[in-house]
């Protein structure tokens, strides 16, 4: 996922998949659509929301399939903190969807990937901002 602006404090990182088309979801949180286009995929919508705690999920749907369903996306770092049962009971209650749309959800032996991969961002973003820095840019 890639949103307009940056949203995650590391990187994205999918947590499920719901069979709810966007729209309902959107209803239920009150949330802004945002549309954008991803590379290699086309045009996408997704919304931003808080969960509670204060943690970042995108949710998202490919408009080419959208029988897909929506895919839930949290930050990395937080995915290897709490794994994939908390988060999902938080979105779940979030957005007012219930288990039983729920597709698919990723393993929680992928927390240590996540750690791995928000990790990596960071340390991405560390030097982008050095290097930045270092030629004067803001």
């Amino acid at each position: 996922m890639t949103v307009p602006v940056p949203f995650f404090p590391t990187i994205e990182f999918g947590l499920a998949t719901l069979s709810r088309p966007l729209s309902e979801i959107v209803a239920n949180t009150g949330a802004a659509i945002e549309e954008w286009t991803e590379d290699g995929l086309g045009p996408v919508r997704g919304i931003r929301i808080q969960l509670n705690g204060g943690y970042p999920a995108g949710f998202v749907e490919h408009i080419w399939r959208l029988d897909l369903g929506t895919t839930v996306y949290v930050d990395a770092s937080d995915f290897s903190r709490f794994g994939p049962d908390e988060l999902l009971s938080n979105v779940l209650l979030v957005s007012g969807c219930n288990q039983s749309v729920v597709t698919w959800v990723q393993g929680p032996d992928r927390r240590d990937a996540a750690s791995k991969l928000a990790s990596s961002a960071l340390a991405y973003r560390a030097a982008r901002t050095r290097e930045s820095e270092t030629l004067g840019e803001p």
